[in-house]
């Protein structure tokens, strides 16, 4: 499904905070693959220099890692912060909505009870 554009075509900003994230997480996993591979020639290799490379190599992708996962930490507190700021709105609504509700029930119990009583009821 294509995201949603506002009327100048661009996407708004949750679905640009998604996006984001979801292209975070892409990243992160690449990187681990990576940092996988890189650590496992490590093992493997048997020259010095090229022990020596590999090690730069994994601590420079374990760099970015960090990075990566604390950028995605940030934005997925954005979006839980968002998120509950979207309940307690709701929440506000669904009250509103609520005590909208029983104004009107009240309302009609006033009306049927100030209605005129039935002729020949005393009382």
């Amino acid at each position: 499904m294509a995201p949603l554009r506002d009327l100048d075509g661009r996407m708004s900003n949750p679905q640009r905070l998604e996006k984001k994230i979801d292209d975070l997480q892409q990243q992160w996993e690449l990187l681990n693959e990576k940092l996988s591979g890189l650590k496992k020639q490590r093992i493997l290799e048997s020259r010095a220099e090229e022990r020596l490379r590999l090690e730069t190599l994994i601590k420079e992708t374990e760099s970015e890692c960090n990075q990566v996962e604390q950028e995605l930490e940030v934005l997925n507190n954005l979006r839980s912060e968002a998120n509950s700021n979207v309940s307690e709105a709701v929440g506000r609504n669904d009250n509103k909505s609520q005590l909208s509700s029983n104004n009107t029930i009240k309302q009609k119990l006033v009306s049927k009870n100030t209605s005129p009583l039935p002729q020949g009821f005393v009382g």
